[in-house]
């Protein structure tokens, strides 16, 4: 549950998410989205207060990266572009800057099957793939990644870090990443840390690593040590 949470981020900064089970990472998401009604007050995204759009509305702001990325039995083209609004030139220029296109080219092209769940490739691929449809939305203007990278390997984890860095510079979209790995988000501008469901800590990763007490630098020590560094949910 979240109590009393206020934070401002600016149009095209990345922020990392970080705390403990139970810190209120997963509940910001389900107020983001509107999963769950929010008891008092509101969240703007690009000055609209995301109460009053249509669930269509807010979908067209926000887009999630989940976990565990949902694919569907169709063709690439009508998983990655279901609302056919980019062309194919588009299309496959994002799968290059997403480093997947060779695997797409592998099953065909865009035209080519995706298996129930995408289980005609690789868990890695899989995400890259729900990332390059994510970015494709083109009216979104917040994009959050849930612990996306927690299933896959450390080469997958930079390709995506290294998508949001150049593919998004410059372009607007706002990037809230809910962390499994700290070091993945120490070039962000931003790092909100939660506890018990507060804002605890909010400012750049240098800013926040200067106090060896905070929350953020425990999670940092405790990565290097060998834990997960995200906290779970």
């Amino acid at each position: 549950m979240l109590k009393e949470l206020s934070f401002t981020v600016s149009p095209g900064e990345r922020v990392g998410v970080v705390g403990r089970t139970g810190a209120g990472k997963s509940s910001l998401i389900a107020a983001l989205f509107r999963m769950e009604k929010a008891a008092a007050g509101s969240i703007l995204v690009g000055g609209q207060d995301i109460g009053k759009l249509s669930l269509e509305g807010l979908r067209k702001v926000l887009s999630l990266v989940p976990q565990d990325p949902v694919l569907m039995v169709g063709s690439i083209r009508e998983n990655l572009d279901p609302e056919e609004a980019c062309s194919d030139d588009e299309i496959v220029a994002m799968l290059k800057s997403v480093n997947v296109l060779e695997a797409v080219e592998k099953k065909g092209g865009l035209e080519g099957d995706m298996s129930e769940g995408g289980d005609n490739f690789s868990v890695g691929e899989r995400q890259l793939l729900s990332l390059s449809r994510a970015l494709l939305r083109k009216d979104s203007k917040v994009l959050m990644l849930d612990e996306a990278t927690s299933s896959v390997d450390a080469d997958t984890d930079m390709k995506v870090q290294s998508t949001l860095r150049n593919v998004l510079g410059g372009a607007g979209k706002t990037v809230l990443t809910i962390a499994h790995r700290v070091d993945t988000i120490m070039d962000y501008d931003k790092i909100l840390a939660l506890s018990d469901g507060h804002v605890v800590e909010f400012g750049s990763p240098s800013e926040l690593l200067a106090n060896p007490e905070g929350v953020f630098s425990q999670l940092v020590n405790r990565d290097s040590g060998g834990g997960s560094g995200g906290g779970g949910k």
